[in-house]
């Protein structure tokens, strides 16, 4: 059946909670395979999320049909809050892509069978959001659905999320594209696994999956405790993934790579294989193997993995680091939008924009140089202090004395 034109379409529908989502999985499902879609924009992640990372966030599926009733596009909203600053406990309400969030989901946006589809359920999104009075935040937008979505709401991009991947042909091999460099590393570090007795075991959602999160969670702490630092994988994201696992339908499911020595784990990680892609999600090492590089083995290990199960897309998602790029991964940035509505919407605007990835305005790039100085100067004051010092101007500091 051809596809109907633009102007043949259904007006998107929207179906609240996940009653209304398990109504219409099989068929979003059906679409998620054959347009491609990523994990995240599948009913799976929605559902682990809703349960565990937003209880209170009720879907709002934004849904649209042709005129023989199939379904061609879904957007999935939900109404969603959060903090100016982590000090500042003033919450700024927004309606944003369900599922993603700060620690979430990437390459978010509709599932869609074509670019009208989803620039109807991007104008459909704004419209909601205009008669409701809210701000439309669409997160972590997928590289495809950045200008489609910019054009149809009127936004503005607040930020650029870096998300590493690396691509390959059917008759190409992913270490094609690493450095020379990295490809000599890779085979001195495999031989020190070697010598050292580590072996490589993966886990799928099923049996022995519980077990195997749970050494990848105390190698993820472990990791960061030794950093000073606390992880990221709560017991909320451990039960997420849990969830996960037993949502999806092998093999496109959560996947776990364990390397062991002598039975104990010294690195995991998790992925979440989908269609032809696999996605790293969660990663951890003990720090006592930290010579062996067990990290960026791990990522190695399942590259290799990953081409020997015929997938041709092994995507690091967010977070830039050197060893990707010399892996073969290209930046691949996800995007997001802003289209505020009122003064709280502005707020979580300029937030947004002063985050760590976000494109911030032309006047901050000219008074930054200044703010850094002053920073660094603040900076050495306080250590200076600290430390028993005395401030340049006291007249037992060298420079005073100079003068």
């Amino acid at each position: 059946m051809p596809t109907p034109c633009a102007d043949e379409r259904q007006h998107p529908v929207v179906l609240h909670g996940l009653p209304a989502l398990e109504a219409i999985r099989e068929e979003w499902d059906a679409l998620a395979a054959r347009t491609g879609a990523p994990i995240f924009s599948r009913p799976a992640w929605l559902v682990a999320w809703q349960r565990h990372l937003a209880p209170v966030a009720v879907p709002e599926l934004l849904v649209l049909r042709d005129g023989g009733g199939a379904l061609t596009g879904v957007l999935p909203l939900a109404r969603m809050s959060r903090r100016l600053h982590t000090r500042i406990p003033i919450p700024v309400r927004y309606l944003a892509i369900a599922g993603a969030g700060v620690g979430s989901a990437d390459h978010n946006g509709p599932v869609a069978a074509d670019d009208a589809t989803a620039t109807t359920l991007f104008e459909a999104a704004a419209g909601l959001a205009r008669t409701t009075s809210s701000t439309l935040y669409l997160e972590n937008l997928a590289p495809r659905w950045a200008d489609l979505a910019r054009g149809a709401t009127g936004g503005t991009i607040t930020r650029r999320t870096d998300c590493p991947a690396a691509e390959r042909s059917a008759d190409r091999r992913f270490a094609d594209a690493w450095s020379a460099r990295m490809a000599k590393n890779v085979r001195r570090r495999q031989r020190l696994l070697d010598e050292e007795g580590v072996t490589a075991r993966w886990v799928a959602a099923g049996d022995g999956f519980e077990a195997a999160l749970g050494e990848l969670q105390r190698v993820h702490e472990a990791r960061w405790n030794a950093r000073g630092g606390t992880g990221r994988l709560s017991g909320l994201r451990v039960a997420l993934l849990r969830d996960l696992a037993t949502q999806c339908r092998f093999p496109d499911v959560p996947w776990i790579l364990l390397l062991e020595r002598e039975g104990r784990t010294v690195a995991a990680l998790l992925g979440i294989r989908t269609g032809a892609s696999f996605s790293v999600f969660k990663t951890g090492w003990d720090p006592a193997f930290t010579r062996l590089s067990p990290g960026i083995m791990a990522g190695v290990i399942a590259m290799q993995w990953a081409e020997s199960q015929g997938l041709t897309t092994f995507d690091y998602l967010r977070g830039p680091r050197g060893h990707k790029h010399d892996l073969g991964c290209e930046a691949v940035a996800d995007v997001s939008i802003v289209v505020p509505a009122g003064i709280s919407g502005a707020l979580l605007e300029q937030r947004e924009r002063f985050a760590s990835d976000g494109v911030r305005p032309d006047w901050w790039n000219r008074v930054a140089p200044a703010a850094d100085r002053a920073r660094r100067t603040a900076s050495a004051a306080v250590a200076r202090v600290r430390h028993g010092a005395p401030p340049p101007d006291h007249p037992r500091s060298g420079r005073a004395a100079h003068s």
